[in-house]
């Protein structure tokens, strides 16, 4: 646990205790305990991008970060967050381009006023999550479930619902040109003054409430 207060944007930081260990899924990671072998457990003991025969670094699974570790790793080179805990984060004003969250816990975090753009990959569960004024375009949500999330005054040009489930979001004021739809399944959800095209027609409709 740290030991010092944290600050980011002159809001402190509460300390957060880190989940001890984690797997690697990168075939011959010599991180692991046995090299060559997969979803072996080993201690974290930060990145070990150098012991990746890939280079890309090690797929964390579950590791719990405060929003300075994130940021510190992600100015370091770093992209793949793939599994990492970002419950209840503020991570609001940060620019975050191509990051990889591929199943990452975005619950209660917020991205407001953030650049998400880029190849964001699948996020598995966003619940309570504010993404109001962020960049998103080209950001991919396919096969997500998101609930109770705010997307007003998002920029979501280019990014992907493919397959995901939505319910009680908003998407007011939001640009969503050339957004991919297909098979997504709203439930309940606000486009009010939302700027949208034909693709609107991929959705599944079911119980929703729009105003536009």
């Amino acid at each position: 646990m740290l030991e010092t207060p944290l600050y980011l944007k002159g809001r402190p930081i509460a300390p957060r205790l880190k989940k001890p260990r984690f797997s690697c899924r990168r075939q011959g990671c010599l991180g692991l305990n046995q090299p060559g072998a997969l979803n072996v457990e080993v201690k974290w003991s930060g990145s070990c991008q150098e012991a990746c025969p890939s280079g890309d670094g090690c797929v964390l699974e579950g590791v719990v970060m405060t929003a300075e570790e994130l940021l510190e790793r992600y100015a370091a080179g770093e992209r793949d967050f793939s599994g990492v805990d970002l419950n209840g984060l503020d991570l609001s004003g940060t620019e975050l381009r191509c990051i990889i969250l591929r199943g990452a816990d975005l619950r209660g975090a917020s991205f407001q006023d953030s650049d998400l753009s880029g190849y964001w990959k699948k996020p598995s569960l966003i619940i309570h999550s504010d993404f109001r004024e962020t960049n998103c375009c080209g950001a991919d949500f396919s096969g997500a479930t998101i609930e109770i999330l705010d997307f007003s005054n998002a920029i979501l040009t280019g990014a992907s619902f493919s397959g995901a489930v939505l319910d009680k979001v908003k998407f007011i004021d939001a640009n969503l040109v050339d957004v991919d739809w297909f098979e997504c399944q709203i439930w309940r959800a606000t486009m009010e003054s939302a700027i949208t095209d034909d693709g609107l027609d991929d959705i599944i409709w079911t119980d929703w409430t729009k105003g536009r």
